[in-house]
């Protein structure tokens, strides 16, 4: 309930570079954010699950239900989500 799938697999974009942090989704991957929280994303995936990035290189996970948290920052104007 309040999840949305994220088609192109992006769990976090970078805010100079457009580098991003990237599930490689197939059949057997999805990704899914929390539409209550933009800061919250799920992963999961029966088989191997494979995060990219352009800058540090590939991270393998096990397979399963994995849950993404972006950090936060806090300044006077308010809270904001954390860019790469």
């Amino acid at each position: 309930k309040g999840l949305k799938p994220v088609e192109d697999g992006i769990l976090a974009r970078g805010e100079a570079t457009g580098h991003m942090h990237q599930v490689l989704i197939s059949k057997s991957v999805k990704a899914f954010a929390n539409s209550a929280d933009p800061g919250q994303l799920f992963v999961e995936g029966e088989g191997q699950i494979v995060v990219s990035h352009q800058q540090h290189g590939r991270l393998e996970l096990e397979p399963g239900i994995w849950q993404v948290n972006r950090q936060r920052e806090l300044d006077l104007v308010g809270e904001r989500l954390v860019q790469d």
